[in-house]
């Protein structure tokens, strides 16, 4: 669990789980595994005048983690991998790799051809509006994506995605601020994404951002 102090009376702590994308022999159809997801509750730790502490889960997050710095010394490509796993992992693979390195066309001296995805990452309605998201998106960045190449984002509020149709969903983690049409909905969560880091860019696939890491 990381523990991320917002001052001397508040906190958010991260409880990731771990999990790895396997066939029923272990492996996938390469030989290993070069895709690792973590994800978790967020929860808020809020100390009360009492000397107690008042822990409440406020959201969740899930991040990918891509390994193609072993992909490419056992020469295989790593686009080829993710579109061996999931759709959506081969989306991301593609708006950063080609000829199976980070594109040097976007980061032109990668600290490594591995690559973290901000796959997903929610908080409780309750919550919104204090840069939670962005703030737990910066520290991850920092202990999982300091040895990375790139780190990814795709800007398009959960609404409209298949997530939004699980129970209670549009009750908990429904955001006022991106509503309306998909495209505006994208176009005021890049704005948002964008202080994550000035040297935010758009990738190769125009609904993909990423930060490079050089």
């Amino acid at each position: 669990m990381k523990k991320i102090l917002l001052n001397e009376d508040e906190s958010i702590c991260l409880d990731f789980n771990f999990h790895l994308k396997i066939d029923q022999d272990g492996y996938d159809e390469y030989g290993d595994n070069y895709y690792t997801c973590l994800s978790g509750s967020i929860t808020y730790n809020k100390h009360n005048e009492d000397d107690t502490c008042h822990g409440e889960t406020i959201g969740y997050i899930e991040v990918w983690k891509v390994d193609g710095s072993r992909a490419f010394d056992n020469n295989l490509d790593i686009v080829d991998i993710c579109d061996s796993i999931e759709r959506e992992l081969y989306e991301y693979s593609l708006a950063i790799y080609k000829d199976r390195h980070i594109d040097d066309e976007l980061v032109e001296l990668p600290r490594s051809n591995d690559i973290l995805i901000l796959h997903r990452i929610e908080i409780n309605k309750k919550y919104q509006g204090r840069n939670f998201g962005i703030i737990i998106s910066k520290k991850i960045i920092e202990y999982l994506g300091y040895n990375c190449g790139a780190i990814l984002i795709r800007p398009c509020p959960t609404q409209f995605s298949d997530i939004s149709k699980k129970d209670n969903w549009m009750d908990n983690y429904y955001s006022e601020r991106f509503s309306g049409a998909k495209s505006e909905g994208i176009k005021k969560l890049t704005k948002h994404w964008k202080k994550i880091s000035p040297h935010i860019k758009t990738s190769n696939s125009k609904d993909i951002l990423y930060i490079p890491q050089d």
